[in-house]
């Protein structure tokens, strides 16, 4: 069974118009994307549009923490100069370690790719022997390249 997200903000005494559905295939991030002190509670800001929303707060977020494969810990920062900067491409894009591991995973879906189009290949993988003797070369192989 499917559930739903629900965003509500209430709106006086109709709180009912003030629930809105969020779509299910949407990504809600809810976090202090700056590291900045909160503004003086004077200051009065009337964006009149999303990018001087952005241009304004300038929102960024330092020391995101991700782990790597051999259990180390990286750290990245982040900057939003817009909505689109969510996107997966775009965090990518400002990531050193998120560009490594999306380069590996091209890699490893080009080999996929190959892999499926060459027919001797497939038959060389569907007969058991031949399938370890194809593994042993390759383990061989490996192993001459990490001795270089």
């Amino acid at each position: 069974m499917a559930t739903k997200t629900v965003i509500s903000k209430y709106t006086g005494l109709e709180a009912v118009d003030g629930v809105i559905e969020f779509p299910q295939d949407k990504t809600l991030y809810v976090e202090q994307f700056t590291d900045n002190p909160p503004l003086k509670p004077v200051e009065v800001f009337k964006p009149k549009t999303l990018s001087e929303v952005f241009d304004h707060y300038r929102p960024e977020k330092k020391g995101v923490k991700m782990t790597t494969q051999d259990g180390q810990t990286v750290k990245e920062n982040f900057k939003f100069t817009s909505v689109n900067d969510f996107d997966d491409k775009n965090l990518i894009e400002q990531s050193n370690y998120l560009k490594s591991q999306q380069e590996a995973v091209d890699a490893y879906k080009n080999i996929e790719q190959q892999l499926m189009k060459n027919k001797i290949l497939k038959r060389a993988i569907a007969d058991d022997e031949t399938r370890q003797n194809l593994v042993s070369a390759l383990q061989a192989l490996l192993a001459e390249l990490q001795q270089a």
